[in-house]
């Protein structure tokens, strides 16, 4: 019992004295994980490729009875058409949007061309759920090039997709297909504009800039390495959010596609 006693002592005597193997430190639950390290912004130099048009245009016989053309005449020429939606004149031609037999929920869109001779399918344009978002509108955006067609609706699951046409003689060559909502900025004031396009929750943001008759393209996701990239209009910044961060990043856009933090 006395040594019971003495030993229980001496194992006091030794925690109170800081022993090793008896300090506060030892009987101490883990230390915490200690806070992340915040990212250091660094300029980004964004690698553009040709964007992907994914639009199939097919023009459609006209027999010489049928012109001068109209939306309604039209109508009878495009296989399974099935009602017409509504048609809008531009300075380029008619567009207008139809549905068919086949497909109950998509809106599809058709061309007339200026003189009323030719007719284009070009293809699905939006729901016909949501046709009444539908917006055709013509935008001269490029210096030393003939104005874009643009047809704008809603689809799917998709929150926006925004058809870009231009013309070459009179028939439409598809030159864009951008998902969710487009803006259209001179993000390095060169005076030529891009085209932002942010989609999905979290954002997913492309940059488009047009060059030699087509448009290139740069996911600024997946060139940042971010969770999210939005675009704010009025400061024509974007704001990167990554993974194991507790503040977003800002950059704006210089000369040469050159993404530059923002202090």
């Amino acid at each position: 019992m006395k040594k019971t006693t003495l030993l229980l002592h001496s194992v006091l005597c030794l925690g109170l004295l800081g022993g090793p193997a008896y300090t506060a430190a030892a009987w101490s639950s883990p230390s915490a994980t200690p806070p992340p390290q915040e990212a250091v912004a660094k300029p980004v130099a964004l690698t553009f490729s040709p964007a992907v048009v994914g639009r199939d245009i097919q023009q459609i016989a006209v027999a010489s009875t049928a012109v001068p053309l109209t939306p309604e005449k039209a109508m009878r020429l495009l296989p399974a058409s099935k009602k017409l939606i509504k048609a809008t004149p531009t300075s380029l031609g008619t567009v207008f949007l139809y549905s068919t037999r086949k497909d109950s929920e998509t809106l599809y869109a058709a061309f007339i061309s200026k003189d009323k001779n030719s007719l284009y399918s070009l293809g699905p344009s939006g729901s016909l759920a949501s046709s009444n978002l539908e917006e055709v509108k013509v935008e001269s955006l490029f210096k030393d090039h003939s104005p874009l067609l643009r047809i704008k609706g809603v689809c799917g699951a998709n929150p926006q997709e925004t058809h870009y046409f231009y013309r070459v003689d009179q028939k439409p060559v598809a030159l864009l297909v951008a998902q969710g909502h487009v803006v259209t900025a001179d993000l390095d004031n060169d005076g030529v504009p891009e085209l932002i396009a942010s989609s999905d929750i979290p954002q997913v943001t492309f940059v488009y800039k047009y060059a030699g008759g087509g448009f290139q393209e740069a996911n600024l996701n997946q060139q940042l390495q971010a969770a999210s990239v939005s675009f704010d209009p009025k400061t024509k910044n974007f704001e990167a959010v990554f993974a194991g961060q507790t503040a977003p990043l800002r950059y704006s856009y210089q000369t040469g596609g050159v993404l530059q933090p923002v202090r």
